[in-house]
Order: C-alpha cells, then structure tokens, then sequence
C-alpha cells in the first residue's frame, strides 16, 4: 500500500539471505512475495481520502464498501515494489504472491501461524502452519541456527 522505502527493502534483503541460505542447503523454501493488505496505514488513506473522522463514518457508509475502497488502493504500487526487489537480486516469485486481504491466503502468510503461537509453543506452530522456514531450521540445534548464532 505504499512505496518501497529503504527499511523496507533492508528487511527484505535480511529475508532473502536467510531464505537463500536455506534453500543453498538442501531445504525447500517456498520464495513468494507477500503483500500486507490490512491495517492502519491502508485505513489511514482511506479515511483522509473519503474524510472520514470515525466509526460512526465507516458504518454509515457501510463497511462492505470501505472494504472495497481499503482493497483499492492496495496494490498501487506493485509495479515499482517488483521492480526494486529485482534490481536488488532477490529470489522471490511475484507471479504466486499471497495477499492478506483474501482470507485463505492470510492463512499462509502468518495469521494461521499467529494463532498457532496462542495455543502450543514456537515450534510446534511452524510445523502446522506453512512458513518461509521449515520447522528443522528453527530448532535450537539446526545448523542455520547454530551458524547465525555464533
């Protein structure tokens, strides 16, 4: 929903080296670009666009089309957010990303996995959930973990 800022791509280039270096030995990662659809800077735009000062606003408009209006504007910048990642060498695929406003991809962008962490530990969730990272790198003794550790 916004432009690719430097903060944005640094966090993305940690992402990718940590991704690459597991894929590199042996793992299967999957590498898909996700999009963060939801939240209070999409809402923020909205409601400065449609001046809307509360939620009494957004129920007399109805929250089915503020909905619509939040999901407008989200994928604006796509083409310069590709454009940036690529020129930064990043393996990411573009062409299967996930997108948290649909609810089924929300799933496995870490929502299925936020909810995992309320109910068993760390662990246990990475391996019900699908993450960038397969469960055995995350464990105190894999070898990513021992090698970025020390």
């Amino acid at each position: 929903s916004c432009r690719a800022r430097n903060r944005h791509l640094l966090a993305g280039s940690v992402k990718d080296i940590v991704t690459r270096y597991a894929h590199q030995n042996g793992f299967h990662v999957e590498r898909r670009f996700g999009w963060d659809c939801h939240g209070l800077p999409v809402e923020h735009e909205i409601d400065k666009k449609l001046g809307i000062t509360g939620p009494a606003d957004v129920h007399a408009m109805g929250i089915d089309k503020y909905n619509a209006e939040c999901r407008s504007i989200v994928m604006r910048y796509a083409n310069e957010w590709e454009h940036s990642v690529q020129r930064l060498g990043r393996w990411i695929d573009f062409e299967n990303d996930y997108k948290t406003l649909y609810p089924s991809s929300w799933s496995q962008s870490g929502g299925c996995g936020h909810s995992s962490l309320l109910k068993v530990s760390f662990t246990e969730a990475t391996k019900s959930c699908p993450t960038p990272l397969p469960a055995t790198l995350l464990s105190p003794t894999s070898k990513l973990t021992r090698t970025t550790m020390t």
